[in-house]
């Protein structure tokens, strides 16, 4: 902006040192003087690129032209076009830095301090990547985790949006797993660390932001090949315009200035810098909403997907089993038994069935398991079992497995069979309002591809309102199933959030993994990252994604037509070189107020 000033202030005294009786020598150095602090590193780049044999772009097309009207004696109209370059150049930059702004606040959510806690309790100021695992950190209200970790002492609301996009503070209390990024809210929190900072969430977050930077989608691999052949062709164009009817009338001028206005309009500004600002805008959008989109090629092949993938357990399931079910006539017993059984395993399952039992002081003794069946023990000089049908049923025959899609506990004695417990790991609370909003989005098939049992997938199928669903598959098998669908024509989405699903998601046209509780692989296999595992993100996802695309497609045909036209005003001499101006930077400036539009709410 200073250089901008700079320059319209010579360029404005040029136009008075008549007026103030100036020597003429004065006007010319002003002139000259504005036009090198204005153009002097559009001119210095177009050299640059001249001698790397890059020719043809929009800084080459600028500097033959104005440099062209000083050859003709049109020198203030040289500095004009000059100055309304760099002013639009710089209303672009602030387009850009705008639609940026999202992606340079979620790369600023990493702290530079943490505070380590040595085996006395001192506590010492450390880089994150000097921490290692199983070190404790200390954070105080107010401020960042620095890496992944559980809470060992304390508890405090954290927010999350920087991370997972989550509005509502989370409540971390002892074991509670935290990821860095996150703020601490109320009071302070010592954590011990369970990832270096390289692996750590917020190390991931800002490496998938870079990447995506860099990643082109097609239609702007389009436009950089459109700029490649467009840029010569107008240069000819120019040229012809200038030489053949100067040849036949004589009036070199004349066409040489009709010449260097075609020049002006067709620099590409508009088409190069548009686009990608509309496919970075979308970048940006989808991680104000904690959907992190690892290039612009994912942005538009979401947008012409048709078909929709889900694994079931942990992307449209809690990932959490909960009791559902306890059939007994004598329940009262059946829990206490169980209670007292469960209580002495590790095994997953276990926790969550002593937390819905009533608390019994009862203990079991002598209590074995048995590894993928049950476990067994005695209460009361009575030994009883705990587990599987197969299992229990050669304890204490005679009862018949109950049709479920959950998972069943049975529980008997050595004589008597006390009835069982029904677990299910339940649907995520928006999975049929998110599949419903899917198909409104455009997708003719929204289809469940899990390992689970039949009936479980059925259940799935069922409660969530899915077209379809696949059972007992194994990772190749889902593979299979993709790319059954994408020989058919079909553009596939896959959602995933386990180590199995790496191969789907790496396999479909789009892989889109949970990242709250998503693996690794998962995340990495995958091209956009839902961090809050919000299944209403995928709607969001869809819709940017639509509209970024729209929005670049209106640049891309706004801006041919008016290039056309003006092209063609341009070359019979109907408009003359402020006309041209606005046909480069003010065609370009539009676009990319255009492209900011994918930052707007969806």
């Amino acid at each position: 902006m200073i250089k901008i000033l700079i320059g319209a202030v010579l360029f404005a005294l040029s136009f008075l040192s008549p007026a103030l009786n100036l020597p003429v020598y004065v006007e010319y150095v002003l002139i000259g003087a504005s036009y090198l602090v204005l153009g002097y590193e559009t001119i210095i780049h177009a050299f640059k690129n001249i001698f790397e044999g890059e020719f043809f772009d929009e800084t080459f097309l600028m500097t033959i032209a104005t440099i062209g009207a000083f050859i003709i004696g049109e020198y203030h109209e040289a500095v004009g076009v000059m100055l309304f370059y760099e002013l639009g150049e710089y209303l672009q930059d602030l387009a850009v830095d705008k639609s940026t702004d999202n992606i340079e606040k979620l790369m600023d959510i990493s702290p530079e301090k943490a505070r380590k806690l040595g085996k006395d309790g001192s506590r010492t100021e450390v880089k994150p990547e000097e921490i290692k695992v199983g070190d404790l950190i200390y954070v105080l209200a107010g401020e960042r985790v620095a890496l992944d970790g559980k809470v060992l002492e304390g508890s405090a609301y954290l927010d999350t949006k920087a991370v997972t996009g989550e509005s509502k503070p989370f409540y971390a209390e002892k074991n509670a797993s935290v990821m860095s990024g996150s703020i601490v809210l109320d009071s302070p929190l010592t954590i011990e660390v369970t990832a270096l900072y390289e692996n750590s969430t917020v190390s991931k977050i800002i490496n998938l932001t870079k990447d995506a930077r860099e990643t082109k989608a097609p239609t702007e691999h389009f436009i950089t090949k459109f700029a490649k052949i467009y840029t010569p062709v107008v240069c000819a164009l120019a040229f012809l315009i200038a030489v053949v009817p100067s040849l036949i009338t004589g009036e070199w001028s004349v066409w040489v200035h009709k010449a260097l206005i075609t020049l002006v309009i067709s620099c590409p500004c508009a088409l190069v810098l548009s686009v990608p600002v509309a496919f970075f805008g979308g970048i940006g959008s989808s991680a104000r909403h904690g959907i992190l989109v690892k290039g612009g090629v994912h942005l538009e092949n979401l947008a012409k997907a048709n078909e929709f993938f889900f694994d079931k357990t942990g992307t449209i399931t809690e990932g959490t089993f909960k009791v559902t079910k306890v059939v007994s006539e004598k329940e009262d017993k059946l829990l206490t038994v169980l209670s007292s059984l469960e209580k002495e395993s590790n095994h997953p399952l276990a926790k969550t069935i002593c937390s819905y039992c009533p608390e019994t002081n009862v203990n079991a003794t002598k209590v074995r398991e048995y590894k993928g069946k049950g476990l067994s023990g005695i209460i009361e000089e009575t030994r009883y079992y705990a587990g599987n049908y197969s299992f229990v049923n050669t304890k204490c025959g005679g009862f018949k497995a109950p049709e479920s899609s959950g998972t069943v506990i049975y529980v008997c004695s050595e004589t008597e069979y006390l009835g069982y417990v029904e677990l299910e790991d339940e649907l995520k609370t928006n999975v049929k309002e998110s599949f419903n909003l899917l198909r409104e989005e455009g997708f003719s098939k929204v289809v469940i591809l899990s390992g689970d049992n039949e009936s479980a997938v059925s259940a799935a199928v069922k409660n969530s309102g899915a077209d379809e669903g696949k059972s007992s598959l194994l990772p190749q098998d889902k593979v299979e199933y993709i790319l059954s669908e994408q020989k058919k024509g079909k553009v596939c989405v896959f959602t995933g959030d386990g180590i199995n699903d790496s191969p789907a998601l790496a396999t479909a046209d789009v892989g889109i993994s949970m990242g709250g509780v998503g693996s690794d692989a998962a995340i990495e296999a995958s091209d956009i990252v839902i961090m809050n595992d919000n299944l209403s993100s995928l709607v969001t996802a869809r819709k940017i994604s639509r509209k970024t695309v729209k929005i670049a497609k209106e640049n891309i045909a706004f801006a041919i037509a008016l290039k056309v036209v003006f092209l063609i005003l341009g070359s019979f001499g109907l408009i003359g070189m402020g006309w041209a101006v606005f046909a480069d930077t003010g065609v370009a400036l539009l676009a990319v107020l255009n492209s900011l539009r994918t930052l707007r709410n969806i």
